[in-house]
């Protein structure tokens, strides 16, 4: 396959990534990043007392990390960022579990010829955070803003 000869012949660069929003399996809208990062998941643990007063660290669940996006600040009617301010408004509602519309997340990366060499689903989710980076009238930078995602369920596909 195609994709194994990429992966053999150079390991992939991490700024060939692809982030995609899908519904029920149907492609919803592409969005662009500078920056992924919180991929991941780690154990919670229960600490267990012993008979002989040692302790012991048991695995209780899976928690999966905080997805963070980065990038630089766009329009408000870009598909994502109409998503991200209706979490907003359903999170400060009562009943914000069911005003949600999560979404599945795929992330993928690539090789230079564009072919994907791993993918990540990230099932269930939505934004819980955004922030703006700082505004410095010394720096002649962009204006970066950063959305975290909760991740209800991380697997990586490919």
């Amino acid at each position: 396959m195609i994709e194994n000869l990429a992966w053999r012949v150079l390991p992939p660069y991490e700024f060939y990534f692809k982030v995609c929003f899908v519904k029920e399996l149907a492609l919803l809208f592409y969005a662009s990043f500078t920056e992924v990062s919180g991929l991941g998941w780690d154990y919670t643990k229960q600490t267990q007392k012993g008979t002989d007063n040692t302790t012991q660290e048991l695995p209780e669940a899976i928690e999966y990390g905080k997805i963070t996006l980065k990038s630089p600040l766009v329009p408000l009617v870009a598909p994502f960022e109409v998503w991200v301010n209706d979490c907003c408004e359903c999170l400060n509602m009562k009943n914000a579990e069911d005003a949600i519309t999560p979404l599945d997340v795929v992330i993928t990366l690539q090789s230079q010829a564009k072919i994907p060499v791993a993918a990540w689903l990230c099932s269930h989710c939505y934004a819980t955070g955004w922030s703006l980076g700082g505004l410095d009238a010394a720096r002649s930078g962009l204006a970066m803003e950063t959305v975290t995602l909760k991740c209800g369920r991380l697997e990586r596909k490919l």
